[in-house]
């Protein structure tokens, strides 16, 4: 209504590619309703520390969730949220 992707504004963001290491192996040994359960409590898990420190989820793809942060000088929060 406002016309606002009709006149892109580059912007610079942080990207973090948050990926649980050894799913694969986990997976294998799980039935599909404990697999699924686990990857929902690791989703909801991380969503706290996402929010406490103002990442925005952008994308979620099986195992991975992507977390994205506005650029500024005194942007410490993408660090804060990994540790």
């Amino acid at each position: 209504m406002i016309g606002v992707y009709h006149r892109p504004v580059e912007v610079d963001r942080i990207f973090m590619f948050l990926d649980l290491k050894g799913l694969t192996t986990i997976a294998e040994k799980l039935d599909n309703r404990t697999y699924s359960n686990f990857i929902k409590d690791f989703f909801y898990d991380i969503s706290d520390a996402i929010h406490l420190y103002k990442g925005e989820s952008c994308q979620y793809v099986d195992d991975e969730v992507v977390i994205v942060w506005p650029v500024q000088k005194s942007n410490l929060n993408c660090i804060l949220c990994f540790l």
